[in-house]
């Protein structure tokens, strides 16, 4: 049977797509067979896009691990206001939310999981930092929505941006040789000017975000950029929230 699960289980289990993405909005104290004929239906439809987009994908595995959901019709009970459902062809999470959620289902190469992660926080406005070694977005949950925050131009946006020319690189020493000839040779590691680049960039933005925003800063990222920046941040408002997953396909929100 599969059993309860975070958002950060699930995605540390997965190993690859495609992914089935089923969201379903709940009544409170709604009955299980209209629940399980909803999901049914959303079932369905996933098989229908996975035909369509993915046609060498085999749907078997998903239909298995779907149908463990509805192995104990207990779980589904409680006052919450949506259903998440995340599967890929070796497991399926089921997640009750206390969200409203818009009825949905999708069939992706990244699992489709802004629902969810809003409703981990729904209880209050907070910022969510998409960190990336040379880059970042920021977004803000609003409560009811997570849109993104359009940064100025002088928001250290980009690595290039927020360090320019200074950035480091291997330094090059010049040795004479007789008369007229120079030979060059290389110092200093490239992987620790980038790591200290790197440390520099994630401080500008960390300073930035001090300045111009004093909500709630969940991060998503890689997980040791995420440890980095936790390392350098003195930010009051950094949160335990995170999501240590890579961001370079940003479809997944």
């Amino acid at each position: 049977m599969t059993e309860f699960a975070t958002l950060q289980d699930f995605l540390t289990k997965t190993e690859h797509g495609p992914y089935v993405s089923i969201y379903l909005s709940k009544l409170p104290h709604q009955a299980f067979p209209a629940i399980s004929l909803a999901l049914r239906h959303q079932i369905e439809h996933a098989q229908a896009v996975m035909t369509e987009v993915f046609p060498d994908t085999d749907w078997q595995p998903y239909a298995d691990q779907l149908e463990t959901i509805f192995a104990d019709p207990a779980r589904f009970n409680g006052i919450t206001k949506g259903i998440g459902v995340l599967c890929d062809e070796s497991q399926a999470q089921l997640f009750l939310m206390d969200d409203p959620v818009t009825d949905a289902a999708m069939v992706t190469s990244q699992p489709q999981i802004l629902s969810l992660l809003a409703d981990h926080q729904s209880r209050y406005d907070f910022d969510l930092l998409v960190l990336q070694r040379d880059r970042i977005a920021l977004y803000h949950h609003d409560g009811d929505t997570l849109l993104e925050v359009i940064l100025p131009d002088e928001a250290p946006r980009t690595i290039v941006e927020a360090l320019g020319e200074e950035q480091g690189g291997p330094q090059l020493n010049s040795i004479r040789q007789g008369s007229s000839q120079v030979s060059y040779h290389g110092h200093g590691d490239k992987s620790a000017e980038q790591m200290t680049d790197t440390k520099r960039y994630f401080q500008a933005v960390d300073a930035y975000l001090i300045q111009h925003r004093d909500f709630p800063l969940a991060l998503w990222g890689l997980p040791q950029n995420i440890a980095l920046f936790r390392s350098l941040s003195r930010n009051p408002h950094l949160s335990q929230v995170e999501l240590a997953l890579s961001p370079n396909d940003l479809s997944q929100m």
